[in-house]
């Protein structure tokens, strides 16, 4: 994942966060609540922690099955231990390095897992070079393979059928625009379904839950806005200025709306598909991640007090209504209290915290 660049279970960071790895601060000297796996009871509040210590290796995804974790280093964190893909149990126990791409001393900016669980996609970086590689990789470490060059992980269709990228080939940089790919998993084809002239790499991929569409952010000018493009043919819709777009399961996008100056914090929009019956879900949020299995609730990062910068994490539901209380961060300077999500299918919430920029 390049900086600015987030997975769909990432999108809570929002539109001006710049992340490349999860950090860890020390709190006496910066105030940072340390970095946190937990699960957590979104009808109770209740929770607890999945990985013990006050140091854990940073989560890039989570099973399809809510078994098993990503992770890019074991989990003592040697720095010899960094540097693959690394799978296990969602304490962090059986950590088993399946992926490790040999020569050029390489770093792995991002990992996910295909929904159906058999396949996880990463990037590759080498140290020295301009741009990443996307590899496939079975998930009992078998059939690693070169998917694609000068490419950023855009994420998996729901099928697992389909791979969505941002190719800028054969420009390399973001800064000189870069377009989304569809490419099947065995990569016999390939269509881009975005302009060939953006000012920056679309980012923040998602896809609909029938797999027609996939929302995206991309910048106009100085702008950041969010798009939704169809699969089969490209056909593009503008639907407003903000990031960090989630699909609803009845085929609705919520997105993070900004102001049209200064910073945040923001609103939550809802939105047909076409960016038409759009309405506002909640303002005063900074971050939101997907919605909930049953489509009923979303976790949502907001200040609570603007004059300290602290942030809470809690659920709202559809019609903005406050659920649970989750979480206390803080939001200070240049650091956000960060979190990824991931819903499990009994309705209780997966998530790590940690911080980063924004």
């Amino acid at each position: 994942m390049s900086m600015g660049r987030l997975s769909p279970a990432l999108a809570v960071l929002g539109c001006a966060t710049a992340l490349a790895l999860p950090l860890t601060l020390d709190a006496g000297i910066y105030g940072a609540p340390p970095e946190v796996f937990r699960v957590a009871d979104t009808a109770t509040g209740d929770q607890h922690a999945l990985i013990a210590g006050e140091d854990p290796p940073p989560v890039w995804d989570v099973a399809p099955d809510r078994k098993h974790i990503l992770l890019n280093c074991l989990p003592h964190r040697e720095p010899q231990d960094c540097g693959g893909v690394v799978v296990a149990d969602t304490h962090a126990h059986g950590a088993q390095v399946i992926a490790r791409v040999p020569h050029d001393e390489l770093e792995y900016s991002w990992a996910s897992w295909s929904p159906g669980g058999k396949l996880i996609a990463f990037e590759r970086l080498g140290r020295r070079s301009v741009a990443p590689e996307l590899w496939l990789v079975s998930a009992d470490g078998s059939g690693l393979h070169r998917f694609a060059r000068d490419a950023w992980l855009g994420g998996w269709s729901p099928d697992s059928s389909r791979i969505a990228y941002v190719s800028y080939r054969p420009v390399p940089g973001c800064g000189n625009g870069g377009r989304l790919v569809v490419a099947s998993v065995d990569g016999r084809k390939r269509w881009f379904v975005s302009p060939k002239r953006m000012t920056a790499c679309p980012e923040q991929e998602a896809w609909s839950p029938d797999g027609r569409y996939i929302a995206y952010v991309a910048y106009v000018g100085e702008t950041q806005k969010v798009f939704v493009t169809e699969v089969a043919n490209g056909r593009i819709h503008l639907i407003g200025r903000g990031s960090s777009p989630q699909w609803a399961r009845d085929g609705r996008l919520a997105y993070l709306a900004s102001a049209a100056t200064g910073p945040g914090p923001y609103g939550i929009r809802l939105s047909n598909r076409d960016g038409t019956n759009q309405r506002t879900l909640l303002r005063g949020v900074w971050r939101f991640g997907p919605w909930s299995p049953d489509g009923r609730e979303l976790p949502v990062t907001r200040i609570s007090d603007p004059n300290r910068g602290v942030s809470v994490l809690e659920t709202r539901d559809r019609a903005g209504r406050p659920g649970a209380h989750l979480d206390d961060g803080a939001a200070w300077g240049f650091w956000l209290t960060g979190y990824g999500f991931w819903w499990r299918k009994d309705g209780r919430l997966l998530y790590f915290r940690y911080v980063g920029f924004h």
